[in-house]
């Protein structure tokens, strides 16, 4: 009797391995045009939103926050709007492995009635296991900024960012 419920129970538990990992994989399938297939510890990792950078290193970008329409601002008489938006920049090393985070915030105003956009600030900052050897410089110019980003002193790569009138702050 107990023989039948040890199978019973190792029955159980592959099924729920089964199920579980094939939605994994199911889950990975559904990806974007820009995508890279990266195999580790006989996994295979998809990767969204992908840049191959300088030196073997990748960054993979996500907006982690926008702000527009700020609760203070929509009390102004004047039809230009505040808006800023963080950009999260994943660097990879070439193994794969996470080397840094970049956090990128641009500002600007915008304003679709009197047809401008123009980025007023951009900031960002390092963090990781190997920030301190990672730095950039930015600069701006009307709806259009910059971000170069730099590997001891060589440059890794660029980020073009553009502010439209609709208030959205996109990656080019």
């Amino acid at each position: 009797m107990n023989q039948k419920r040890v199978i019973k129970i190792a029955a159980i538990f592959l099924l729920v391995f089964v199920c579980v990992n094939s939605a994994f994989v199911w889950a990975l399938q559904d990806v974007s045009a820009e995508t890279i297939s990266v195999s580790r510890n006989g996994y295979d990792i998809k990767l969204n939103n992908l840049e191959k950078a300088a030196n073997g290193f990748f960054i993979v970008t996500t907006v982690a926050r926008c702000n527009s329409d700020l609760e203070l601002d929509l009390l102004r008489a004047y039809p230009e709007r505040p808006i800023s938006q963080t950009f999260i920049h994943k660097i990879y090393d070439r193994n794969g492995l996470l080397a840094a985070l970049f956090y990128d915030t641009i500002s600007g105003l915008c304003s679709e009635h009197e047809n401008y956009a123009q980025i007023t600030g951009m900031s960002g900052y390092f963090t990781g296991v190997m920030a301190q050897y990672f730095s950039s410089s930015s600069s701006f110019n009307g709806s259009t900024g910059y971000s170069t980003v730099y590997f001891s002193g060589m440059p890794l790569a660029t980020f073009t960012y553009v502010i439209h009138k609709n208030g959205t702050i996109s990656l080019e």
